[in-house]
């Protein structure tokens, strides 16, 4: 303890930082090397000391905790951080690196040290390593993987739900400019979603839903624009923007969806943001139609889903009589809730749904005739009869 003390009252670990960070910056053959055993040097620096450092204040500073969660104890085999001046060395060096080289070494170490121990998270936890570190990732493509991954490991393997990071997420998506790290960070918090109910509160409470809203409104905005063309072939960097917006809308509308089922609290909030306005906006746009019809299934079956059948049986009307994909689509996802729910059953009869389905079958008049006529020319009879069978049964 007497040499550790004296390292830190020499400046020893600022030096190490330095030397790092210089290191980085070297041009000769073995630099990548030679900083590779630095940091390795240091991480095992992270392990050394006399007194055993504790967990404080986990469970009761925890707003949400997961089923069967028990704070791991210190595994006392030369694995458990009890030198917090060697790991600050880490993340400051990572907070500083310029190179995607250098901070995927650092984070790569910092995993090394989670897994070794299960207590190791959380004695750092006051040093709020990946809470500062996800605003760096966003302009660090090569360590963007390993970052989820690291929060995936506390979720799935250490039973915790880290609250700052998932706030910490937040404030990256909202501010991210890379669509790249966006599309690796909600399929990360799809998984975390799928994996408990009660990250429907969570994401709630941390703004994460409020933000998908946010999301959803910008990709609205962006189908309105007549320039869209999803369906061609990707062969501009414009082109490939579009394609990663779609890809982030649809990973946006899948969680959304997850969050929405059985909660009536999150699809009052989802409704208080606009998002049951903005959804049925886009229903009549076929690239994100079915994501979007499913997330107003799970509106319909919340307790206010009145309106949101009335809205969706209203725009199957006004539809043209040409759209028969669009009014398919929509009785196929009436019929999927009408089978879950009576109340919904109830709510369909007393929204006029059976006018609405009737006034359907009296618009397609002679579309199956031998010789169709006016609007009708132009329909393939196919998805006309699909569309009556749809009706029918």
């Amino acid at each position: 303890q007497i040499l550790l003390d004296d390292f830190r009252s020499c400046q020893g670990y600022q030096f190490l930082c330095d030397l790092l960070l210089r290191l980085e910056q070297a041009q000769e053959p073995d630099a990548k090397e030679a900083l590779k055993d630095l940091v390795q040097l240091v991480t095992s620096l992270t392990v050394y000391g006399i007194n055993e450092l504790r967990c404080t204040g986990i469970t009761s500073g925890a707003p949400f905790l997961l089923p069967g969660f028990a704070v791991p104890q210190p595994s006392g085999k030369g694995r458990t951080v009890k030198n917090i001046q060697a790991f600050s060395v880490l993340q400051i060096t990572f907070l500083k690196a310029k190179s995607s080289h250098l901070a995927r070494i650092i984070l790569d170490a910092i995993s090394d040290l989670y897994i070794a121990d299960n207590a190791n998270y959380f004695i750092l936890e006051s040093q709020h390593t990946l809470s500062q570190f996800a605003e760096k990732i966003s302009k660090a493509a090569e360590v963007q993987s390993k970052y989820f991954e690291m929060l995936e490991f506390i979720i799935f393997s250490l039973n915790y739900i880290p609250c700052k990071e998932l706030i910490s997420i937040s404030i990256l998506l909202k501010s991210s400019t890379s669509y790249q790290c966006s599309i690796t960070a909600m399929k990360t918090l799809l998984k975390f979603a799928r994996h408990d109910p009660i990250f429907r509160d969570v994401y709630r409470e941390v703004g994460l839903l409020e933000l998908m809203v946010n999301l959803l409104h910008k990709y609205a905005a962006l189908l309105k624009e007549p320039i869209q063309s999803f369906n061609e072939p990707v062969e501009s960097k414009a082109n490939c923007s579009l394609e990663d917006r779609k890809q982030l809308a649809l990973l946006v509308m899948e969680t959304l969806t997850v969050l929405l089922q059985g909660s009536n609290t999150n699809a009052g909030v989802f409704r208080e943001f606009g998002g049951a306005r903005c959804v049925h906006n886009i229903v009549k746009y076929p690239q994100c139609r079915e994501p979007a019809l499913m997330i107003i299934q799970q509106l319909i079956l919340s307790p206010s889903g009145e309106d949101d059948m009335g809205t969706l049986l209203g725009l199957m009307h006004t539809a043209s009589s040409t759209e028969m994909q669009l009014k398919t689509d929509i009785l196929t996802a009436l019929l999927t809730v009408l089978r879950e729910s009576h109340r919904t059953r109830t709510v369909f009869r007393k929204v006029g749904g059976f006018v609405y389905v009737t006034s359907l079958l009296v618009a397609m008049e002679r579309s199956l005739s031998y010789e169709p006529k006016g609007v009708w020319e132009k329909v393939n009879s196919d998805q006309v009869f699909k569309l009556a069978h749809t009706v029918v049964c």
